[in-house]
């Protein structure tokens, strides 16, 4: 059998109980791969192999996405 949640849990924990959390001004990390639902994040913070590559601002938007999900333009430009 393999790892981590569902698809049916995955959707109410972001489009539920995130939300939830955010409108009793709570703040939540989460740490995933999955950019199916990068849209409800008020910040995205992408590093890789440990440094900071981007970041998307505070509006919830990560920008332009390609067909594949990827981004193809960043909101915000990552400071070294």
């Amino acid at each position: 059998m393999g790892g981590g949640p569902g698809p049916a849990f995955k959707h109410v924990f972001y489009t539920r109980l995130l939300a939830g959390l955010k409108a009793r001004g709570k703040t939540v990390l989460v740490i995933t791969h999955d950019d199916k639902y990068f849209d409800v994040a008020d910040r995205i913070i992408k590093l890789d192999y440990g440094k900071l590559v981007w970041r998307a601002g505070t509006g919830g938007a990560v920008a332009k996405r390609g067909t594949g999900g990827e981004v193809l333009q960043k909101n915000e430009k990552a400071e070294s």
